[in-house]
């Protein structure tokens, strides 16, 4: 119901009347525009400084350890 009564308002008004409100539309869109663009580009550069870094064993710790002292004792 509210949304059906905003868009008869909206469909009734004149352009000058809309232009306020378009205006700070635009105005918001480019404000997130650039916000999703600075956040994009930090994810970029976190990934690739993430891909310079070794990536974590897949065995655990007690397995390493069993490791290094099989390889101590031979």
């Amino acid at each position: 119901m509210v949304g059906h009564a905003g868009y008869e308002k909206w469909k009734s008004m004149s352009d000058s009347g809309k232009a306020l409100y378009v205006e700070k539309a635009l105005k918001y869109k480019a404000e997130y525009a650039k916000a999703r663009d600075a956040y994009d580009e930090k994810k970029k550069l976190n990934n690739n400084e993430d891909n310079g870094k070794p990536t974590t064993s897949e065995k655990s710790s007690s397995e390493v350890h069993d490791e290094n002292e099989q390889e101590a004792s031979s």
